[in-house]
């Protein structure tokens, strides 16, 4: 099937032969700081109460120090899964057994979670994104949403906040996993998806590796959903805001 193909610019750098734009959602499409925020201490002190003197090791696990979450820390870039494992290790070391320990931390996540209410509803796209968003939709590129959320959140946030005509694929950690190329080779594949002509917009190294890993033409890495100055290593471009991706 014949794709549109299309130039993208960010701060000077150009993209030519575009055909797909895959975007990341937390802390690039959504404004997730306050939610992932929130969470990070939820958890830890859900998980505190049955294992005493875990919080504070396991706030600075997940990336959280002070007021601040770390953009590239553990709970801003990593999954679940990958969240319950670092917090179990954490209780292992008190002299549990590993299949206790992931079972105590997997209740206090879900008690925790419970707490926090729906995520797409606090979680509102970023500034502007919705205009950068329609724009490449409407030069007939084809846009993809890759998550390491879940799939169910990715499909609650497009639905929430009407972008679902503009996605002609998404999904969540659960369906592909960034970090494995051939799951995400073989996901572009049924999507009829061309790596080689792919551009890849996010904001952690996660999305620099993804771009990487199906030989994207490149990504370009925003920083406009974190109050923190940061680096995002090896990308191509660098934009903080989403005016400054253009169609060129």
């Amino acid at each position: 099937m014949a794709h549109i193909s299309c130039m993208v610019s960010c701060n000077g750098i150009i993209f030519r032969g575009v055909e797909t734009v895959i975007f990341d959602k937390d802390g690039t499409l959504a404004h997730s700081l306050p939610f992932l925020y929130a969470l990070g201490r939820s958890r830890s002190r859900y998980l505190d109460a049955q294992i005493s003197g875990v919080y504070d090791p396991l706030l600075m696990a997940f990336g959280i120090e002070g007021n601040q979450l770390h953009p590239q820390g553990l709970l801003a870039v990593g999954s679940r899964h990958e969240n319950e494992i670092a917090a179990a290790a954490y209780v292992a070391e008190t002299g549990r057994s590993w299949i206790e320990s992931r079972q105590i931390v997997a209740q206090a996540f879900t008690e925790a979670d419970a707490t926090m209410g729906q995520k797409a509803a606090a979680t509102a796209p970023c500034e502007d994104v919705e205009v950068l968003v329609r724009s490449l939709a409407q030069a007939q590129l084809h846009l993809g949403l890759l998550s390491s959320d879940t799939t169910a959140n990715v499909e609650a946030f497009v639905h929430c906040y009407n972008f679902t005509d503009y996605f002609d694929f998404l999904a969540g950690v659960d369906e592909v996993d960034k970090s494995d190329r051939p799951a995400c080779l073989q996901f572009l594949q049924r999507q009829d998806i061309t790596p080689q002509a792919t551009l890849v917009i996010g904001d952690s190294d996660a999305d620099r590796q993804l771009a990487q890993n199906i030989g994207a033409i490149g990504c370009i890495g925003v920083t406009w959903g974190w109050s923190q100055s940061y680096t995002i290593k090896g990308v191509e471009a660098i934009a903080t805001h989403p005016r400054e991706i253009q169609l060129a």
